[in-house]
């Protein structure tokens, strides 16, 4: 199965990588002007959601790109065939393709594939998550302050008072975050100990579940905004060490 996950991320990642920095076609979202989709990820989709029906009909699926495929299966994979979408059209090279394979809802491999670096980060359940084999560690850091963190790139009104919180934090002690405009980039930061912490206001599965899960088996902590275990249907999510996950949670619930 492991063999399988990558070696379709890997030709994802290559379908999307010949579309990259030439005139594709794009386009915005029913109902949105702010949440662009292009032919790369299209093509990326069709080619991932192809393999793992052949291979595995009964299984569902999950993808930001299309309707949901039998998501009541006891088998779902989650796919965001281009994670980075603004990123990818404006020629920036933040961007990934990520498929997580998940029994019940709870993810078993993810795996993050960069068609930039060829880099391959692979979390599996219980086992860990490695880069190119190497095993990583998040950040053992134990102070907020002078720690850098990283957070999702939307902002919804209703997610205000989580940003005061973070920003408030910001005028009492020095910090830095980072908005990288890609949920699994951010992911793939924390876990390897480059970032220290992770907070989204995230809405989506396919861009919450293979972030929980990679840096859960770096090390992290990781729940919903509240502290509690995150369910699907929980809006956000806040990722640390040990150290850090207490003060960031009781900041951001600070009255």
């Amino acid at each position: 199965m492991q063999k399988f996950i990558e070696k379709i991320t890997r030709e994802a990642g290559e379908i999307v990588l010949s579309y990259f920095r030439k005139n594709i076609r794009s386009s915005y979202k029913e109902g949105t002007s702010l949440d662009i989709v292009t032919e790369a990820d299209f093509k990326a989709n069709e080619f991932l959601v192809k393999k793992i029906k052949e291979k595995f009909p009964e299984h569902g699926i999950i993808s930001e790109e299309m309707d949901d495929d039998n998501e009541s299966a006891e088998y779902v994979w989650i796919i965001d065939p281009l994670d980075g979408t603004h990123n990818f059209f404006g020629g920036l090279t933040i961007f990934n393709v990520v498929v997580t394979l998940t029994r019940k809802m709870n993810p078993e491999i993810t795996a993050i594939y960069d068609p930039i670096s060829r880099e391959m980060l692979l979390a599996r359940r219980g086992k860990g998550v490695r880069l190119d084999g190497a095993k990583l560690k998040c950040s053992a850091l134990k102070k907020l302050e002078s720690s850098v963190g990283t957070m999702s790139p939307v902002i919804y009104p209703e997610d205000y008072f989580y940003w005061d919180r973070i920003i408030g934090l910001g005028k009492k002690r020095k910090f830095i975050f980072n908005i990288l405009g890609s949920c699994s980039k951010s992911a793939y930061a924390v876990a390897r100990g480059s970032k220290d912490w992770h907070v989204s206001f995230d809405r989506h599965v396919w861009d919450i579940i293979p972030a929980i899960h990679v840096m859960s088996e770096a090390g992290c902590k990781a729940t919903n905004l509240k502290g509690k275990k995150w369910k699907p249907g929980d809006i956000g999510f806040v990722a640390a060490n040990k150290y850090l996950h207490g003060q960031l949670i009781k900041v951001l619930n600070k009255k």
